[in-house]
């Protein structure tokens, strides 16, 4: 973007063509591809025969904060693929996104979100991806458009209130640790609980203090509880796909004292039916022991 005023003095009848005068003490401010003019000003130090090359610029009059946001926004989401938490924070025309920042900002949560990844690297000091709690609203929502009742939109801001109030984990000084001592403080383990509650059966009344309780139940979250292994962990180690996440949501659910149906309970049939062709396949290859002289 560039901050002063500009002329563009067309050629002939084409509105589109002609030349933009700038002046030369413009400041201007690279909203993208800003690796690219460091590499640009570095190589010109060791050639600089190439100052007369040409390069392809989108230029735009400085505009609001929202309004380079937006145009960052719109540029990557049709060239080189954005971070998915830079798309959230910048896409000022999806409802869901401006109402959960909103709300993550008031419940003092904004400084514990990681806006740029995807992923939490194993040192970082952020609680969670934007991205993930994205995911979570939606599936609470069973809706990826915020709704337009006054009393769902509270509902969700209650739930982030509940989850940034009382999921112990959250409050742990080395988040590191946290995400390697317990099943909330990973991304698996936040989907499950948003399937879990997502249950019409959840939301009776009394349902702030069911969540709140189980938020509190570290025990029940940590990765030592046997109860997680063979639903999102396999031998110690995370299982962070579809059917890891359903198995963990099914554990929530009787937790909570929900009645696992529909598609859930034919995924947890369906794991105990492997589980025991898996054990029967080990008892098959059981060697048999060789009789001893005298035995029949």
């Amino acid at each position: 973007t560039v901050h002063c005023a500009v002329e563009f003095e067309k050629f002939g009848d084409d509105r589109t063509l002609g030349k933009l005068h700038i002046p030369m003490g413009a400041r201007f401010l690279v909203l993208d591809g800003q690796h690219r003019r460091a590499a640009i000003a570095s190589v010109l130090k060791t050639n600089p025969e190439l100052a007369d090359e040409t390069i392809n610029v989108l230029i735009y009059v400085a505009g609001s904060l929202e309004q380079r946001q937006q145009w960052f926004c719109d540029l990557n989401k049709n060239a080189k693929k954005v971070s998915k938490g830079l798309s959230i924070a910048y896409d000022h025309r999806d409802p869901l996104a401006k109402f959960l920042l909103t709300t993550l900002e008031e419940l003092g949560l904004n400084e514990r979100i990681e806006y740029e990844k995807t992923t939490l690297g194993r040192s970082s000091s952020k609680t969670l991806c934007l991205g993930w709690a994205l995911d979570f609203t939606k599936t609470v929502l069973g809706s990826k458009s915020l709704p337009e009742s006054p009393k769902e939109k509270a509902r969700v801001h209650e739930i982030w209130g509940i989850l940034a109030q009382s999921l112990v984990p959250w409050f742990m000084t080395n988040q590191a640790e946290a995400r390697r001592s317990y099943i909330i403080s990973n991304k698996i383990g936040l989907d499950a609980l948003a399937a879990a509650i997502s249950d019409p059966a959840f939301w009776v009344s009394g349902w702030q203090d069911k969540l709140r309780t189980l938020c509190r139940d570290t025990n029940f979250w940590d990765k030592e509880n046997i109860l997680w292994e063979g639903r999102c962990l396999v031998q110690g180690c995370l299982r962070k796909n579809r059917l890891g996440r359903i198995l963990s949501a099914n554990l929530i659910k009787r937790r909570l004292g929900l009645v696992v149906e529909g598609e859930h309970r034919e995924v947890e049939l369906a794991n105990i039916v492997e589980e025991l062709r898996v054990w029967d396949l080990k008892f098959d290859e059981t060697p048999e022991f060789p009789k001893q002289p005298g035995q029949d």
